[in-house]
């Protein structure tokens, strides 16, 4: 699909080429559900780019300079719940080029003020930890006019860019539970690699956690693609966060650990967790963090109030035994170094 659009900056046309277009399915061969075509957003983005454009070329031109921008090509990569993203590549009249994330919520309303406030949420933990959360840039609303205008059904749908993370890939469950590559041909990760992975979420969390604020990212929704993933050969894959739908306050410490120890998210006829395999795993990824004395006093804090804190866990009590039994030699050990 080719749809010419009269730029404001210069006399030039933008070509812009949209691309990929077809239906999306969950890992169970549902397809998602949509709630507008994809027409009606074009149209709207042709709108926009034609009128007070505050993000689009904008964002563009600081990446690429001020020459005027000649083509935009658009291709639909990802589908989740909430949000379209495409893959968004910008050329200027110097033949220079450069790619985004083009994400666009799904509806107006709650489907657009999830996205708004994923979007702040996003430019704050960037700020914060930059090599683990995307880079966003700026947004706005797309306005959804009604095609038989009527005012109560017009709709505003809001957008944004985010850079594109090339050699990532969107990070899914599958029905063993484990991870896998959510693309065309998906690569699925050793049961090992799977424990590795969910040892770095759980490091991003806390090293995401506002000590002062007593603030944390909601649990990321795993099958919905909050988490990208680049591939390594020697095992040491990376993942970005390039989704949160909600900031959790206050929370203490000891609270965010018995929240990991107790979620989980139904997948078919079974229940995923981010809990590794080995407690002491579960551990390690917060110490190197937050410091062994202080990580340790956590734990010691959680089973104080384990009564409270750990009424309906998702992991056999022996797990968390093991976890219990584990932190509290440690602090032993810990403390026996301190007087010597």
């Amino acid at each position: 699909m080719k749809k010419l659009v009269q730029s404001k900056f210069n006399k030039n046309s933008i070509k812009v080429l949209w691309s990929g277009f077809r239906p999306f399915f969950d890992y169970w061969g549902n397809e998602l559900k949509r709630f507008y075509q994809f027409d009606t957003l074009v149209n709207s983005f042709n709108n926009y780019l034609c009128g007070r454009d505050k993000f689009v070329i904008p964002t563009i031109q600081k990446v690429l300079g001020n020459a005027p921008i000649t083509s935009l090509k658009i291709h639909l990569f990802q589908e989740g719940k909430y949000q379209f993203i495409f893959h968004l590549k910008a050329e200027n009249q110097k033949l220079k080029n450069t790619h985004f994330a083009f994400v666009v919520a799904k509806d107006g309303d709650e489907f657009s003020k999830v996205a708004k406030s994923e979007h702040q949420y996003l430019t704050i933990l960037h700020k914060k930890c930059p090599e683990l959360v995307v880079k966003p840039f700026s947004g706005d609303y797309l306005f959804f006019p009604d095609r038989h205008n009527r005012k109560e059904f017009h709709r505003k749908i809001y957008a944004y860019l985010t850079q594109w993370l090339n050699g990532f890939d969107e990070l899914g469950v599958n029905k063993n539970l484990q991870f896998f590559t959510n693309v065309p041909k998906p690569h699925t990760f050793s049961v090992d690699e799977t424990n590795f992975i969910k040892k770095k979420i759980i490091e991003t969390i806390f090293r995401l956690y506002d000590e002062k604020k007593k603030a944390s990212i909601a649990l990321p929704e795993i099958a919905s693609g909050d988490f990208v993933i680049k591939r390594s050969s020697s095992g040491q894959h990376r993942i970005k966060l390039i989704a949160c739908r909600k900031i959790i306050r206050p929370i203490s410490p000891p609270e965010l650990i018995a929240k990991i120890i107790i979620t989980s998210w139904r997948w078919g006829n079974s229940r995923f967790h981010l809990l590794p395999d080995e407690p002491t795993d579960f551990l390690n990824a917060i110490i190197p963090i937050w410091g062994e004395e202080k990580s340790l006093l956590w734990f010691k804090n959680l089973w104080e109030q384990e009564e409270k804190l750990l009424q309906h866990p998702v992991i056999p009590q022996e797990y968390i035994n093991s976890l219990k039994k584990t932190s509290l030699l440690k602090m032993k050990d810990f403390q026996s170094k301190r007087v010597k």
